[in-house]
This record gives C-alpha cells, structure tokens and sequence, in this order.
C-alpha cells in the first residue's frame, strides 16, 4: 500500500507549482466570493453546480488563500480516491494488485495537464470510488448503512455534477446480486434513495435561506441550453488533445491491461469483476453523452481502468518473481524496467521544470510560459495585469475583464461590480437560450452604469459592439454603461483601461 500512494504523491507534487486556467480561476473567484459573504449565482454567475465551488472554499480555508491551495486539494483529494481504489483492488487479486491500481490512476490523474486537473470531475473521483466501494459492501451482506453510504455519495456527486447522477445505474448489479442471495432489499434502497436526496435537500435549504431559489431555476435553464454540444472549434480542439494524450505511456498501458482484464477466462474472474465492468461502461457512456470532449471529462473513467489493468499487470508481477532460469530473469526485469521508465518520463519532465523555478534557473514568466492554454489563454499576462491592477486600485474598488479571465480578479484581489463577470456565458455559450443571455447583458449593463468599474481590461484583436464607433484592435477610449475609459496600459493580449469620468 505504502508504495502504491507514495508513487501518487511523487506523481502529483509538481502539480501544487501549477497555475490556474480559466476553470479554476473561475471556481477560484466564486468560492473566494462566498467565503466573504457573497453567494453563487447571485452575486457571482458560473454554469457550474455548487459542489465545485465548496471544495474550493474549503481549500482556501484549509490551506490559505492562494493559487496553491486548490492544487494542494487535489492532491489529497487523488491520493485518498487512490487508496479506496487500492482497498477495492485487495479485494480481488491481493495487496500487490491493490499497490498497482493505486499507483497507475495516480500516473495517469497526474499526465493530465495544468488545465485538465483541479475541475470538478478531479474532485468527484473519490466520491465516486466510495459510492462504488459501498455498493460493494452492501451487496456483501454489509448492511443498510452501506446503502445509506452510497446514496450520500452519489448525492455529494449531483452537486458537482449534475450527470454524475446516471451512476445510479450501478445499483442495478448489485441490487441483483443482493436478491440473487436471497436478501431483502426493499430497506436498503429506501436508504439509498434517503440519503442520495439528503445533500440536494440541504443545498436546497441553504440558498432558500437567502431567498436565492431562483437562481438556481436559472442555472437549471442554462444548463439544459448548454448540454446541446459543443461547437465545430471545440471538437477540434479536443481531437487535438486527445491526439497528445494517447500518447502517454501510463493511459496506453492501462488501456491495454484493461481489455486484457475484460477478455480474461471465467475463472480468473473475481465477484467484482463485472460490477467494475459496468463502472467502467458506465463512465464511458457518460463521457459520450456529454457530447463534450475536453480531457477532465474523462478523468471519471481513470479510476475503473486503472483498477481493470491492475489485475494482468499484478499476475505478470507474480510471474516475474516465479519465473526461472536466468534469461526469462533478465527479459522480465528489463520488461517491467521499461514499463516503469515509460511511465516515469512525463513525471520526471514535471519535476526537472518544478525544481527550475524553485532554484531560480527559470522566471515565473518563464516557467508559466511552458503552461499554454486554449484560444490564447496566458496565465503569465493574467498575472502582469492582475499586478498593475492591484497597484494602481484600493480594496472595494471594482474592475470588469470584459472576457473570460476570471484569474485577473482573484490574483487583483479586486471583485467585478456585476455577477456577469465573464463575458462568456452572454457571447460565447451559444446554446444557452437568447432570451436568457439577452437579459444577461442587459443586467449586466445596468449593474456598470450604476457602479462603474475602476478599470476595464479587454482582448486584443476583438471588436466589441457598441464599445466604439472606431473599428479598430486597440481604440483609445471606448464607453460601456453609459461610462467612458481611456486606455492605460497594454499587453501582448489585453488593453487595460482606467475610468475616465
């Protein structure tokens, strides 16, 4: 055990260096909001359930206000979904099957970009390995409280996501085993169901509490807008990094392990293995239906691969220490040797470029520039603006990125003087109905006229309506709420303006 979760912590430690993306900016600022009295949805708008930005507030209370905090979570969030998946792994094949199931979904959480890690899917992983794990409980005879265990599971999953909810599927098999040993039941599933409603039913209080029930009304709308696919740009984009991600050594191995696994005879099957099976379809089914493809929205489907392949690799381990005579010795060592370099490469890059900047070897620009993002996305210029911003303003003074970069806000510390922080639900997200973002902008409007922003900070190379009769990349003054601003400061991607009246 003690080997499997310390490969997971050597994995994930130059994880805690990286920056944020838009995502976790996002969830950052939200969650920061929160923590000083402010609430989601009404005084700060983000597609997302609530559970993502609890998790966040909880970091920033656990480890400090910073861009490290999240990180930190993360990686104590993976290494407790990895010793779950090491407990469900002992069960079948033994301790040495348990370390390498560990070991492999750390390896492959951690090949995950800066981008992909720290999302809502990152954090579900280990409810997600708890709700499997207590199914399998209570189809051992464990109990009603093994039901309860899971629904609070899969009810704590809802509010990060709300398709996590098709994982109830996975009760199918283990109700039917239950009833296959001619066991009750009926009280089982009405814990399961009790406790699945329990943390909506709390969610549902807290925001009823502070007269906000209609803003999750409208984060149910847009979020129906938004699960109608994603546009040609996106699924390009995600062929492209699914086209980098095959080709780390870590996913192709478990991949091949795992239909290894799946094809293996009857007798090698242990009483988990179809439920892992259908874990593992489950997970898959749900990515596709998403009909979204960016690489953290595979991420569920990690932990059942990792454990599937952990069972051929474990028995070839065991062939190894069995095999006899000196040249299979000598070809099984150099195998497993070249199993382990393959899958040590992308960690030991990560932590060359961590001990880098640590030593001073690389700037922080410099070691941000190796962290790009998608459609221009750079944390290094979120950084030099956040900093002039934060210099040249007081604490309450607000600012508006009129753009998706949410990182400006929470590295200023500044908060932006409308919920519509991003202008990306209004212009971008195309499949939230019109009618919803037309009057998302007009109240966006109305909230700058009535408390003008100190600063506006825009794109370089995007003509927004309305803003200037100039149609030019890079206006001197522009005007938005009825209030004017004259430009400051520049960037190789944003123009920072201040308020001029």
């Amino acid at each position: 055990m003690a080997a499997g979760l310390g490969i997971v912590v050597l994995a994930g430690i130059p994880a805690i260096l990286y920056p944020f993306g838009r995502d976790q900016a996002m969830f950052a600022y939200v969650a920061d909001g929160w923590l000083h009295g402010d609430l989601p949805y009404r005084d700060a708008w983000d597609i997302k359930p609530p559970g993502i930005f609890a998790v966040y507030a909880l970091a920033f209370s656990a480890f400090g206000r910073s861009v490290w905090a999240p990180r930190i979570a993360d990686l104590v969030a993976a290494l407790i979904a990895a010793f779950v998946l090491y407990v469900i792994a002992r069960r079948q094949g033994g301790y040495l099957q348990g370390a390498i199931a560990a070991a492999l979904f750390g390896l492959a959480y951690f090949t995950l970009s800066y981008w992909d890690t720290a999302q809502a899917e990152s954090f579900a992983a280990v409810f997600t390995v708890l709700f499997v794990y207590a199914l399998l409980r209570a189809r051992d005879g464990g109990g009603t409280s093994w039901w309860a265990a899971a629904g609070l599971c899969l009810g704590c999953l809802v509010l990060l996501k709300a398709t996590f909810a098709a994982f109830v599927v996975l009760t199918v098999p283990a109700g039917w085993s239950t009833i296959r040993q001619r066991r009750r039941i009926g009280p089982g599933l009405w814990a399961f169901g009790l406790a699945c409603a329990l943390p909506t039913a709390l969610m549902l209080g807290y925001f009823a509490h502070h007269d906000a029930l209609a803003y999750l009304g409208e984060l149910v709308t847009a979020q129906m807008g938004y699960a109608q696919g994603a546009d040609g740009e996106r699924w390009r984009r995600a062929a492209l990094d699914w086209a980098l991600l095959a080709q780390e050594p870590t996913l192709l191995l478990c991949v091949l392990c795992t239909g290894l696994s799946v094809l293996a005879g009857r007798a090698r099957r242990g009483p988990d293995h179809w439920i892992v099976v259908a874990w593992l379809g489950a997970s898959f089914l749900l990515f596709v239906v998403q009909q979204r493809f960016p690489v953290y929205h595979a991420v569920p489907i990690l932990l059942p691969l990792a454990l599937l392949a952990s069972a051929p690799l474990a028995s070839a381990a065991g062939s190894l220490v069995r095999a006899r005579g000196r040249a299979r010795r000598v070809l099984a060592v150099a195998g497993a040797a070249l199993v382990l370099i393959g899958a040590a490469a992308p960690v030991y890059s990560r932590y060359r470029l961590a001990y880098s900047v640590l030593c001073g070897r690389l700037s922080r620009h410099e070691y941000w520039a190796n962290f790009p993002g998608m459609y221009g996305y750079s944390y290094g210029e979120c950084v030099l603006v956040a900093d002039l911003i934060r210099a040249r303003t007081r604490p309450g003074e607000p600012i508006l990125v009129y753009a998706f970069e949410p990182a400006i806000y929470f590295l200023a510390e500044r908060r932006s003087p409308t919920r519509h922080l991003s202008t990306a639900p209004i212009f971008g997200e195309t499949q939230i109905p019109e009618e919803m973002r037309q009057r998302w902008l007009a109240e966006q409007l109305r909230d700058i006229a009535d408390r003008p922003p100190h600063y506006l900070v825009m794109v370089r190379g995007l003509h927004y309506r309305g803003l200037t009769d100039v149609r030019d990349d890079s206006p001197e003054r522009v005007a938005l709420g009825g209030h004017r601003f004259r430009r400051e400061a520049t960037t190789e991607k944003f123009l920072v303006y201040r308020l001029s009246e």
